[in-house]
């Protein structure tokens, strides 16, 4: 799934407001996923999409002051208690860890020298993250939904949290 590529896309979105009220808007980015940070039918997790992603993350939670949420509807994801990689890396992504940054060497495509493709790969992804720190707020900017009608939920308490617009299914 790339992540990466999905977070590039809503920095240009932002790189292009041209409305004179911009800055006085509230900025919101909802990442969803039901998958890993892999290429394309890989099943394996790549560095530089985690890096991307999360550096892309960091611009629009610094230079835009957008909230980044990031929701999992992959089985096996606690957002309750991110302890697994894939828990972590959502939680870094998201805007409770606002200063979040890669450390890994670049965001060129790494899988060729086997850094995605041995035992551990996700951890030692996931390590090459500096979080920061975690933001003390009533909710959380990282979700998990097991079906349906939590995904639902989960989107109703957002368009709360972000001043009521409506946001469903069909948002883009």
């Amino acid at each position: 799934t790339e992540h990466g590529f999905g977070m590039e896309r809503a920095v240009a979105v932002f790189n292009a407001q041209t409305l004179t009220d911009y800055t006085n808007r509230n900025k919101v980015v909802i990442l969803v996923t039901d998958g890993e940070p892999a290429p394309s039918g890989t099943g394996n997790w790549s560095s530089r999409t985690v890096k991307q992603a999360i550096e892309q993350s960091y611009i629009l939670k610094s230079t835009h002051g957008a909230s980044v949420y990031t929701i999992s509807v992959m089985p096996g994801t606690d957002a309750s208690n991110p302890t697994t990689a894939m828990d972590k890396y959502m939680d870094y992504l998201s805007s409770n860890y606002p200063n979040a940054r890669s450390t890994a060497a670049s965001i060129d495509n790494r899988e060729s020298d086997g850094y995605s493709y041995y035992s551990g790969a996700a951890d030692t992804i996931v390590n090459a993250i500096v979080p920061g720190t975690k933001v003390e707020t009533t909710g959380s900017y990282y979700l998990t939904a097991g079906n349906l009608e939590a995904l639902n939920r989960i989107f109703g308490e957002i368009a709360a949290q972000t001043g009521g617009a409506s946001i469903n299914l069909d948002t883009t």
